[in-house]
C-alpha cells in the first residue's frame, strides 16, 4: 500500500496576483476566527487544514479564517487574534 502524504503546511507568504484572480474565502459553518495580518504588504495564503485562499493588506488586515487553518497561521508570528 502507497504512503498517505502529509497534508500541506503554511510554509510562506506570496504576493497575491490580481484581486479577481482568486476569491477571498468565507468561513465555513464549524467557526471561524477574526485573525489580523501584522504586516503591511498585501499577502495570499491557504489555509493548510481547508485549502482556502485567504488575502491580507494594509488596507484589509483583519479577515474570518476557519478555526481549522487559525493555529498554523497564528504560530507564523505574522497574525494575531482579533476580539
Amino acid at each position: 500500500m502507497a504512503p498517505v502524504p502529509a497534508p500541506a503546511r503554511f510554509t510562506s507568504f506570496a504576493k497575491p496576483p490580481a484581486p479577481a484572480a482568486l476569491p477571498v474565502a468565507a468561513p465555513d459553518g464549524l467557526g471561524s476566527l477574526g485573525l489580523r495580518y501584522l504586516a503591511r504588504s498585501a499577502v495570499q495564503v491557504r489555509g493548510p487544514h481547508t485549502g482556502r485562499v485567504y488575502q491580507f493588506s494594509a488596507a484589509q488586515p483583519v479577515q474570518r479564517v476557519a478555526r481549522a487553518d487559525s493555529e498554523a497561521l497564528l504560530r507564523s508570528g505574522h497574525f494575531r487574534l482579533e476580539a
